[in-house]
């Protein structure tokens, strides 16, 4: 007959320390309190305690290496001693991948019921993080875009056969901040402007064709960008044009000038040109 533990007084008196193997009273002038362990103690003496918390290191119980006591390497648990588990990320990553593959149908189908189940709090979520993580998840897209060109533009096309009234409110909006802008510009005007950059892109100073077909090693596509937006107020006169490569264009979108130099600066390490 196994004793009831739920019940504090059914332990055993003595309590082994698994730093020194040793034991004492289980008691709080021994061990500290633990509400996550069973019996409401800490595994560990106040002693060995102590020697813990002054590692630096811990080694992988898994795979056996030795790694600095951080996040980078291991998973918070604050039902360790150390504050981590004692598996590090890559071995747990290991571990999980393999349940995943030889139970996947299991993982998809009480996934998508959490899913079902909890609606509204999984919407409230996504929506934070996405505004959290906003710059991280257009980074994503325009790696994955610079990777998957072809594919993209073949989706982009689909969509827009799937969506025309989508499109066409897109396009009258554009049409609309094109118009309340002063100024026009010629064909004569754009050609100027791209032999006066010296066939370059305003921004990173990347070399640029004007058109696709002329696209080759160590040129990219050329975009004319309005270098104050016209979302933001600026003019559609030629003196509000520049000619940017394809990535600048798309990267900078509606931003300011300072915070595209800035973005551009952090995510890539590129001084652009600002004026």
């Amino acid at each position: 007959m196994f004793p009831d533990f739920n019940t504090p007084h059914e332990y055993p008196q003595l309590k082994r320390c698994v730093g020194c193997d040793n034991q004492y009273p289980r008691d709080i002038n021994h061990f500290r309190e633990n509400s996550h362990n069973a019996d409401g103690y800490s595994n560990i003496c106040y002693e060995c305690e102590v020697t813990y918390k002054a590692k630096t290191t811990q080694k992988c119980i898994k795979c056996g290496d030795v790694f600095n006591l951080s996040s980078e390497f291991w998973h918070k648990e604050p039902r360790m001693t150390l504050g981590f588990y004692k598996e590090c990320k890559t071995c747990i990553l290991e571990k999980n991948s393999k349940w995943y593959e030889s139970n996947r149908d299991i993982h998809l189908s009480r996934s998508n019921q959490w899913k079902k189940d909890n609606a509204e709090r999984k919407r409230i979520t996504d929506k934070k993080w996405r505004s959290e993580n906003a710059d991280k998840i257009r980074l994503n897209g325009q790696k994955w875009f610079e990777n998957n060109r072809s594919k993209a533009l073949e989706q982009d096309r689909i969509w827009r056969l799937n969506n025309p009234d989508k499109v066409r409110a897109h396009n009258n909006k554009r049409r609309a901040y094109v118009s309340k802008s002063n100024g026009i510009f010629s064909k004569n005007d754009i050609h100027t402007l791209y032999e006066s950059q010296d066939k370059k892109c305003f921004y990173c100073g990347c070399a640029i064709v004007k058109n696709r077909s002329g696209v080759v090693d160590g040129f990219k596509l050329g975009h004319i960008d309005h270098y104050i937006a016209l979302k933001n107020g600026g003019s559609n006169t030629i003196d509000n044009l520049v000619w940017a490569c394809e990535r600048c264009n798309v990267i900078k979108g509606a931003r300011s000038i300072e915070d595209f130099a800035s973005y551009m600066s952090k995510v890539y390490g590129i001084k652009i040109n600002t004026k």
